[in-house]
């Protein structure tokens, strides 16, 4: 039956053709059959003009069907991505719905939600066949990841991305509610992410041996933001004469094995490395030579974040 369907305001009485009664007129309406008020169009990004509530994503050739042809055309893309044959203006995919770049498990779901309509069988709209995603957006790059303490995300921290030489601070963002975070920069190369601490509990702490940016990708980096471990003995700063010392810390109360480190300040070389330490001390077995040490201990949980970190200086003489 007919329903109105003028705009707000308009006189109750306009009456037109709306078949699926959601308000919008059937000339007008991107799903006539189909109650969509909203005519929602997300896919592609740019739309289409065929509403969410009946397009079939998956209909490349546009046939009306969503069958084995569209799954062969689906699979020649499947596993296209940023780094293997990206899907570009140039060189389109079938089966980048959400035109990402990418042909993934994601629109593998998307596709499978249409798969089998058909043109006795819930039909797809009449289509165009083109390059779905055309103009693709252009490419971002940067890093982005979740700031944790443990497994619980932190919000409102500064992430801060620094030159991997100078240690600069280039750009810098804060972490959203769920603890998520995106730095954007397009200049391929090494880096380092810097997290502030939020208060004085937690350490600051910089990464930068494993970061690498990109042209075209967001890296991604999940940040463990640790809390202060307390060095017992040898004190900060401290002169020691005993050349194999033993190194003692307080446990943390989420740490179950501790890493330790000991780096010559005179050579800048890491003398002592050890990982999957269960208590809270280590003897170091070979004799150090007398001269100027730092050393640091890293706590991780079972589910290995990095949840305490502390460093000191110690001198042998």
């Amino acid at each position: 039956p007919a329903s109105p369907c003028g705009p707000a305001g308009a006189d109750p009485q306009l009456i037109c053709s709306d078949a699926d009664e959601d308000g919008i007129e059937n000339s007008s309406d991107n799903c006539p059959n189909d109650y969509n008020p909203l005519q929602e169009d997300s896919y592609p990004p740019r739309g289409n003009g065929i509403g969410d509530a009946c397009d079939c994503e998956g209909d490349f050739n546009c046939d009306g069907n969503v069958d084995a042809s569209d799954v062969t055309s689906f699979l020649t893309d499947f596993g296209r991505n940023q780094f293997n044959n990206p899907c570009t203006d140039g060189s389109p995919c079938n089966g980048d719905i959400n035109c990402d770049r990418n042909v993934d498990a994601t629109d593998v779901t998307k596709f499978l939600e249409d798969f089998g309509r058909s043109q006795y069988n819930n039909p797809c709209p009449a289509c165009v066949v083109e390059d779905w995603c055309y103009p693709y957006p252009p490419f971002f790059a940067g890093v982005e990841g979740t700031v944790y303490y443990s497994t619980t995300p932190l919000p409102d921290i500064k992430v801060s991305l620094l030159d991997g030489s100078t240690y600069d601070e280039i750009t810098n963002t804060y972490s959203n509610a769920n603890g998520y975070y995106e730095l954007f920069y397009d200049t391929p190369g090494y880096y380092c992410l810097h997290p502030d601490p939020p208060t004085s509990e937690y350490t600051s702490i910089a990464y930068c041996s494993s970061l690498f940016i990109q042209e075209g990708y967001m890296t991604p980096f999940n940040i463990d933001l640790p809390k202060k471990l307390t060095l017992t003995s040898p004190p900060n700063l401290g002169t020691i004469t005993d050349t194999t010392p033993t190194l003692v810390w307080e446990a943390h109360p989420l740490a179950v094995l501790y890493t330790l480190y000991v780096k010559d300040l005179n050579s800048q070389e890491v003398v002592v490395s050890q990982e999957g330490i269960i208590g809270t001390s280590y003897t170091i077995l070979n004799p150090l030579p007398l001269g100027d040490y730092y050393w640091s201990v890293l706590g991780y949980d079972i589910t290995d974040h990095l949840v305490g970190f502390s460093g000191a200086q110690f001198t042998i003489e």
